[in-house]
């Protein structure tokens, strides 16, 4: 388990706060800062103590969409992996294409509860390796 640097925290922080503001304040924000800030928000709601459940409940379908794309950038399979089959266990036939139906789709069984839990504890285990990566990243493309 990789431990995420004081310095990567920063960074990502930052990003994420000032993406953040924009978003609420439903102004743009540029291709590369939305990819931290979408990253970062899978990560800060499925380690909010609710797993994924709070994840898909917070995001709409564009964002559980988009995800999957997103987190290529960290070019880390396995976490990949672990978000693609949450996916498949929220949404077992596909994630709704209507906002409303979408919504009535986030109340799930105790199985799919069990199942996003375990997805989480395995996701948990990156979450120093995905700020570092973030990072990395923000550093790359000059968002810091």
């Amino acid at each position: 388990m990789e431990i995420s640097t004081r310095e990567n925290e920063k960074l990502v922080s930052a990003v994420y706060e000032r993406a953040m503001k924009a978003v609420h304040a439903e102004e743009s924000i540029g291709k590369n800062e939305n990819i931290v800030y979408q990253i970062e928000l899978l990560s800060q709601e499925v380690n909010s103590g609710a797993s994924f459940e709070q994840y898909f409940r917070w995001v709409g379908k564009p964002e559980v969409d988009s995800i999957l794309e997103w987190l290529q950038v960290l070019e880390m399979p396995e976490v990949d992996t672990i978000v693609q089959e949450a996916i498949a266990v929220a949404f077992p036939n596909g994630v709704p294409e209507d906002e409303s139906e979408y919504e009535e789709c986030t109340e799930w069984n105790e199985d799919q509860e069990v199942r996003l839990n375990r997805l989480f504890e395995r996701f948990e285990k990156f979450n120093g390796a995905i700020t570092n990566k973030l990072g990395e990243f923000i550093l790359e493309h000059g968002l810091g």
